[in-house]
């Protein structure tokens, strides 16, 4: 029983660490590259690719909580 709280505690900020970086990666790298995919600068700011940034990051997080 203890050798299991151990490896939970062991491996939790791990996994903590692992889902920072999935939600904050896209937000911190350059506007023209938007998950890997180069777009001109002048539609990097369009709507639709800040309401799926958001969805990916939502989507992330409830996975990642599940």
């Amino acid at each position: 029983m203890i050798g299991n709280n151990v490896m939970f505690f062991t491996i939790l900020p791990i996994i903590v660490v692992i889902i920072l970086v999935g939600i904050i990666v896209p937000s911190v790298s350059r506007k023209e590259l938007f998950f890997g995919v180069r777009i001109p600068e002048e539609k990097a700011d369009i709507k639709e690719l800040k309401r799926f940034k958001s969805f990916y990051i939502k989507t992330y997080m409830i996975i990642c909580g599940a």
